[in-house]
């Protein structure tokens, strides 16, 4: 398998990890990027902010990379999970799950009736209709704190909503993307890893 570019670094383990554990950073055969984390208890970090914090290199001691460190295995479990993952969202009852509440929430604001017709809105409502990463949530759920709050009205909401949309270059899904087939082991590469043992 294409191992990509390997390191290790060495810091304590958070609450509820047990080092050593590997990052990985992974394409499927669509260019999708795909990050885990694995611990050596096979536990499965998926949300990408947790992943950050674990293999965040800075103030962290760089180590070599264990020489009895098997990547095999552990690299087994973080395609599985990509795999299922991946997989459970080509259930068409599953896709109203699939899309996270900040974003449910974004699309119910874009189709409110006394917005003014606006093409941009359309174009967002549509790119936001697959599950985004965690950076996209976060700054939808900004906007929906500013709304609840009072401190922007709809129509603002609905332009900061856009705007997002614009920052993180989202597109509506292609209908290449929405049929797409359930990913097999071939389909997914290592693009780098990287372990975190114990400081």
């Amino acid at each position: 398998m294409p191992w990509g570019v390997g390191a290790a670094v060495a810091q304590p383990a958070p609450e509820g990890i047990v080092l050593p554990g590997v990052f990985f950073a992974a394409r499927t055969r669509l260019g999708e990027r795909k990050w885990r984390f694995v611990d050596s208890a096979d536990n499965v970090v998926v949300d990408d902010l947790d992943i950050l914090r674990l293999a965040d290199p800075e103030g962290a001691a760089a180590v070599a990379i264990p020489e009895d460190l098997d990547l095999d295995p552990i690299w087994a479990i973080a395609a599985d999970s990509i795999r299922a993952e991946h997989n459970a969202r080509l259930d068409p009852a599953a896709q109203e799950k699939r899309i996270p509440a900040s974003q449910r929430w974004t699309r119910e604001l874009l189709r409110r009736p006394d917005l003014l017709d606006d093409p941009r809105l359309d174009s967002a409502y549509d790119s936001l209709g697959v599950g985004r990463d965690s950076p996209v949530q976060w700054a939808l759920s900004q906007v929906r704190r500013r709304f609840q709050d009072g401190s922007i009205d709809a129509a603002a909401a609905a332009r900061e909503v856009c705007d997002v949309v614009d920052e993180f270059d989202l597109r509506p899904p292609t209908a290449a993307a929405v049929e797409e087939a359930p990913l097999t082991p071939d389909d997914l590469s290592v693009v780098c890893y990287q372990v975190v043992v114990l400081a």
